[in-house]
């Protein structure tokens, strides 16, 4: 799974600055800047409302999914995904739902 980015071509931001595009995949972080992907809540954001932001789907290993939940407020960072990041996001929900279902 390669997640690799340019940190000098994405840009993170802090969250209280955050304007979300809804049904977008984006990468949350407590503390680091520059949001690795390794180290992030990968969510796919569904509402924005009273400041709290609801993810439709999120995941911080690619493997387990929960859906329909709020951010925490520890998260203090956020940037775009990569397409690379969205790809290996969307394959490995698409795999864990498959794996939920199956006998």
């Amino acid at each position: 799974m390669d997640t690799s980015y340019d940190p000098l071509l994405l840009s993170s931001f802090p969250i209280e600055e955050f304007d979300p595009v809804l049904g977008e995949l984006y990468l949350f972080h407590t503390s680091d800047p520059a949001c690795p992907s390794e180290e992030c809540l990968w969510a796919v954001v569904a509402q924005y409302r009273a400041g709290r932001l609801v993810v439709e789907s999120g995941t911080t290993d690619l493997s387990h999914f929960d859906c329909w939940f709020e951010v925490s407020s520890l998260y203090r960072y956020v940037r775009s995904a990569t397409r690379e990041e969205l790809r290996d996001y969307s394959y490995n929900l698409a795999h864990a739902e498959c794996a939920k279902h199956s006998v």
